[in-house]
C-alpha cells in the first residue's frame, strides 16, 4: 500500500453562527477592519439597527433603521465610526444554534460632535447561512445614543395617564 492510499483528510471545521457574529463584531469594532462587512455579510441582507423604521429617531441617529444590501450596511458602520469614538467594547456572550446566533455585551462611546460619553448594553439577533450573515438585528439603548447628539433644549412630552380606578 502506498502512503497516498492511507492518507486521511481532516474535514474543515466551519465556525458556528455565534462564532461568525462574534468574529464580525471583533473585526469591525476592535480591529476597525474596513473589510469586515464584506468578509461576513451576504450580498443581500436584512440589517436592522435598533428599529426597523422610525423617521423621528433616524433624523437624530441616521444609521438607525433597516438596510437590505451589504453596501448599505458598510455605510452604517462608516457613519457610526465617523461620529462616535469607541472607548470600550465588552462582548459578554455569543452563541449559535444552527443558523441562528445571538450576542450580548456593553460598549462606551464618545460623541465626536458633542464630546459626551455614553455607555449602553447591546444585543444582536442574527441568521447565518452558508457562512454569511443574512439577517442582523442590532439592539442598543437608542435613547442614550441619541442623547449624545443633543446640545440642549427641551422635549415636549406628554406622559400617558393611569387608568381610572374601580
Amino acid at each position: 500500500m502506498s502512503s497516498e492510499e492511507i492518507t486521511m483528510k481532516t474535514p474543515a471545521v466551519t465556525p458556528d453562527s455565534g462564532e461568525i457574529v462574534r468574529r464580525f463584531m471583533d473585526d469591525v469594532f476592535v480591529h476597525k477592519d474596513p473589510e469586515a462587512v464584506d468578509n461576513y455579510f451576504a450580498d443581500e441582507v436584512e440589517f436592522i439597527a435598533v428599529v426597523p423604521h422610525s423617521p423621528e429617531l433616524t433624523a437624530i441617529v441616521p444609521w438607525y433603521g433597516t438596510r437590505y444590501t451589504r453596501a448599505l450596511v458598510k455605510e452604517v458602520y462608516a457613519r457610526l465610526l465617523a461620529n462616535l469614538e469607541l472607548l470600550a467594547f465588552y462582548p459578554e456572550v455569543a452563541f449559535g444554534s444552527g443558523e441562528n446566533a445571538a450576542m450580548f455585551g456593553r460598549f462606551r462611546f464618545l460623541s465626536k460632535i458633542t464630546g459626551k460619553v455614553v455607555e449602553s448594553d447591546w444585543a444582536i439577533r442574527a441568521t447565518v447561512h452558508d457562512g454569511r450573515i443574512t439577517y442582523f438585528h442590532f439592539y442598543e439603548d437608542g435613547y442614550t445614543i441619541a442623547s449624545t447628539f443633543r446640545r440642549g433644549g427641551t422635549w415636549d412630552i406628554e406622559t400617558p395617564r393611569a387608568p381610572a380606578g374601580p
